[in-house]
């Protein structure tokens, strides 16, 4: 099975040209054949200038990973991550400044073309990811996870910058898809955290007290077990077809472990922003309140379509 993802980078030429590209792998089977499997691939060239041409045929997920991957390269290579942080913020806003409609000087105008609405949230969250942020990894723990950053294919690289987040409910027991953010992990929910290393199934408050009161194993609460156990199940397999294996962690909320979870989220409420007043209780389906300074992606995009309307020409 061939799942490798190759990048390649053009010389400008001229205009309308048609160029063609192929390529040839040849891998030995067991049995001892050989097999050669080539690749051809035409490609149209169009002039910088024209932004609607590039744009219809612009891959999102495939050049936020590029971007990654060549960071965490220079990463590798001794360049100081302050500067790679800075080099990362540059193309997000020479992109948002090529490809998204605004006046110049009103941010509230600003609107990206369809095909680039998530290029900055991917990067965003790859800027938070223990790529690019050491604290708590050894040096042996970076150096592993970028080197399989730089040879994984677009979708799994993907899942290591912008993890994949599913809920389960009793409402839903089904699992659901929502946002990577602090919003997201409330009192009656499971959440299973794939960062592609790590596999996390994080309870909420109140499903915990359930747990620990042993409502699970009383024959009236038959969907409340089922509800613990398919979470678990369904890690597993995903952790099966996956190498390396990734490590396996169950938690609660406000646990020593929920950090692993916390760490990931958007910080959209944090301890300075959604502090209930004294006496007060925060709403049940609030969401988690992160304690950090970290910029939330919200105020990330803001911040960026400020900066690109002001630098408009």
């Amino acid at each position: 099975q061939f799942s490798s993802t190759l990048m390649r980078r053009f010389r400008p030429v001229a205009s309308g040209s048609q160029r063609y590209v192929q390529s040839a792998s040849a891998t030995t089977r067991s049995s001892g054949d050989l097999v050669l499997r080539v690749v051809t691939c035409a490609f149209h060239f169009v002039h910088s200038s024209d932004v609607h041409h590039i744009a219809g045929g612009f891959d999102q997920e495939a050049a936020a990973v590029v971007v990654a991957k060549l960071a965490a390269h220079k990463a590798d290579s001794g360049e100081k991550l302050h500067e790679v942080s800075r080099g990362i913020d540059k193309a997000i806003i020479r992109v948002a400044s090529r490809f998204a409609r605004y006046q110049k000087g009103d941010a509230t105008s600003f609107a990206f073309l369809p095909n680039f609405e998530l290029f900055p949230q991917y990067l965003y969250h790859f800027r938070r990811s223990p790529f690019m942020h050491l604290f708590g990894t050894s040096p042996d723990e970076t150096a592993f996870f970028r080197f399989c950053l730089l040879k994984e294919t677009v979708l799994n690289a993907l899942t290591m910058m912008q993890p994949v987040l599913v809920a389960y409910s009793l409402e839903r027991p089904e699992p659901m898809p929502v946002v990577l953010d602090s919003s997201s992990a409330t009192p009656d929910r499971i959440l299973v955290l794939d960062s592609y290393f790590h596999l996390l199934v994080w309870h909420g408050e109140t499903i915990a007290s359930w747990r620990k009161e042993g409502y699970a194993d009383r024959e009236e609460y038959a969907n409340l077990k089922a509800l613990l156990q398919a979470p678990k199940a369904d890690a597993a397999d995903v952790a099966v077809d996956r190498f390396p294996c990734p490590k396996y962690t169950e938690c609660d909320q406000h646990g020593s472990q929920a950090r692993l979870l916390l760490s990931r989220l958007n910080p959209s409420k944090t301890h300075k922003t959604a502090a209930p007043m004294y006496g007060a209780s925060a709403p049940v389906d609030a969401g988690e309140v992160i304690a950090t300074d970290d910029v939330s992606l919200q105020n990330f995009l803001a911040h960026l379509k400020k900066v690109v309307v002001e630098q408009a020409k």
